[in-house]
């Protein structure tokens, strides 16, 4: 009997131990095929498929002439699968000798939770070679691009730079992004149980989109010729800073444009910010006497004053009101040319009073002064011109000769060059036009008039002046070029210190021009800040116009005027 009831307990326990073994397993299975079915599919995927983004081809940038200024060659990048990465340590070691980077950085990586990582990106071909070599599981390669700026330094500033993920971080690199990027494609591949990758036959890749290619107006042969002499000038003169503009004023379309101090695009990391800073839209400054020419235009287009009409100077020194204006010369009379050619403060002062603070304000604005270009440039800014309300009598005359007013070199290369053009005023233009891959263009940029400023007649009128300014009688004679004639006007301003005043020991020195004068081919703008020990705007600033012009003139193939070389020997 005991013996029954034995085998019905052992049987009881066995049968209680196997449903409960059952039931566990039932739940198990359960939790995995419902309720963690999702998830454990999707971690499976995860491990069998990986799903890899392939960049686009960032659009080219040419100049005028096709040639190449920025463009994308390829390289490649090492990335990891850390749970096929069978010592994460060692593997981290081996790589970090070849790669020059932190092997306790990389061993991080490794041991990390995700699924794929980089280990470096867009390196040359000679270090990839060394870590394929290696062979180690987990560790693959992928062809990436990388940003080249084939023509280093030259037109930085403009063009910009992107980062490692190909995004435009400063110039026009930033400021087109949207049309230089393209768009992302996705290449899917699949897992063998050793862990090896091929193309997926069950999942379309999908290809990346190229990006669109931009042309700008900009000639790279004189914007050669003019970073040249604009290094030059800044080094010999110890400058804080210097810039020039190159413009066809007959169209707006600039040609060349530089700043000092510069840095390599394509090694952006080991420059300072105040090296990459586009100083000719980013910077304003006081022009100086490069106003006065503006300011004639403005009086003779509004019949005023004629050239010949005499003013007297007060010999160098003028009371108005409590102050008193002073020439860099004492002079008692002055024709109105002669005022423009000898850039007398009191003869203009004198001119600008006829005009009228309210009508001299409205030219200013006319002129540009006070807004934006919209050149297309980041960090463009407008520059200061108060309205009139705020002027006094002295500040009026102080105005006109350059003083308390504010502007950006694109402004004021733009103003003369309204001169140049018989008194239109047009928009300056940097980015000509960009198009997809296809050849469409999809924006384009076009002769632009914004405002008959001056008439043509007074065009005319003070570019005679203003031709007076690049000879013997005038403040620019170093800006002359034998057989052809230039107008041009020189600047010498002042610097506002911080804590307020102007220093007598820091200038801008500048000189703006066209030539030939009668039919413009160019008009050029340079301004060097805080020139050591020389700092006049008719020293410092008009050779270098006058180097730069004689090197576009003979590159554009414009022949001299034979009567003035005649004229030049004769003198």
């Amino acid at each position: 009997m005991e013996l029954k009831k034995e085998h019905k307990i052992r049987a009881v326990i066995v049968l209680l131990f196997s449903l409960s073994f059952f039931g566990f397993v039932s739940n198990k299975l359960a939790q995995l095929q419902i309720y963690q079915h999702a998830d454990l599919l999707k971690r499976g995927i995860s491990q069998h498929d990986l799903c890899l983004e392939i960049e686009p081809k960032r659009g080219d940038i040419f100049d005028r002439k096709k040639e190449v200024l920025a463009t994308s060659i390829k390289v490649s990048s090492i990335y990891g699968v850390p749970y096929e990465i069978e010592n994460p340590k060692e593997t981290a070691q081996k790589l970090a000798q070849i790669l020059n980077m932190p092997a306790d950085l990389l061993e991080k990586r490794f041991k990390g939770q995700k699924k794929f990582v980089w280990v470096k990106r867009k390196i040359d071909d000679e270090l990839s070679a060394k870590v394929e070599a290696l062979n180690i599981k987990g560790i693959g390669f992928l062809e990436e691009s990388k940003r080249f700026y084939p023509k280093g330094k030259l037109l930085s500033h403009v063009l910009g730079f992107v980062g490692v993920d190909n995004k435009g971080l400063e110039g026009l690199e930033l400021s087109l992004d949207q049309y230089l990027k393209g768009a992302c494609g996705y290449r899917f591949l699949e897992r063998d149980a050793a862990g090896r990758t091929k193309s997926s036959l069950t999942k379309q890749s999908v290809a990346p989109k190229d990006g669109n290619d931009v042309f700008l107006t900009i000639d790279e042969v004189i914007q050669y010729i003019a970073e040249e002499e604009l290094d030059k000038v800044y080094k010999e003169y110890n400058a804080q800073g210097a810039f020039i503009i190159v413009m066809d004023p007959k169209s707006g379309e600039i040609l060349a444009l530089a700043n000092r101090p510069t840095y390599d695009p394509n090694m952006f990391f080991k420059s300072e910010a105040e090296e990459r800073r586009n100083r000719v839209v980013t910077d304003f400054f006081e022009p100086g006497s490069t106003v006065k020419a503006l300011v004639g235009a403005a009086a003779l287009s509004e019949e005023i004053v004629s050239l010949d009409e005499e003013f007297f100077c007060e010999n160098g020194a003028y009371r108005i009101g409590r102050n008193v204006l002073h020439d860099s010369h004492p002079y008692s009379k002055l024709t109105f040319q002669q005022v423009i050619e000898k850039s007398s403060n009191i003869g203009i002062a004198k001119v600008s009073n006829r005009l009228g603070k309210d009508k001299l304000y409205q030219y200013m604005l006319d002129f540009g002064f006070g807004s934006k270009t919209k050149l297309g440039l980041r960090g463009e800014v407008g520059g200061l011109l108060y309205p009139p309300k705020r002027w006094s009598k002295f500040q009026t005359a102080t105005v006109s000769m350059g003083q308390g007013i504010a502007v950006t070199g694109i402004q004021l290369v733009n103003a003369l060059a309204a001169i140049a053009n018989k008194g239109s005023l047009l928009k300056p233009i940097i980015i000509r036009r960009v198009e997809d891959e296809n050849g469409i263009i999809i924006l384009s940029n076009e002769k632009e008039v914004i405002k008959e400023v001056v008439s043509e007649e007074a065009a005319d009128k003070i570019t005679t002046a203003l031709k007076g300014v690049v000879s013997t009688k005038g403040t620019a004679r170093r800006a002359s070029i034998d057989g052809f004639s230039v107008a041009g006007k020189t600047g010498t301003a002042q610097k506002v210190k911080e804590e307020g005043g102007y220093s007598h020991s820091d200038f801008i020195a500048s000189f703006v021009g066209f030539v030939p004068a009668e039919n413009p081919e160019v008009a050029i703008l340079v301004v060097i800040d805080t020139p050591k020990p020389i700092y006049y705007g008719g020293v410092v600033a008009a050779p270098v116009f006058r180097e730069v012009a004689k090197g576009i003139l003979k590159y554009l193939g414009v022949a001299p005027d034979e009567k003035l070389v005649e004229d030049n020997k004769a003198a």
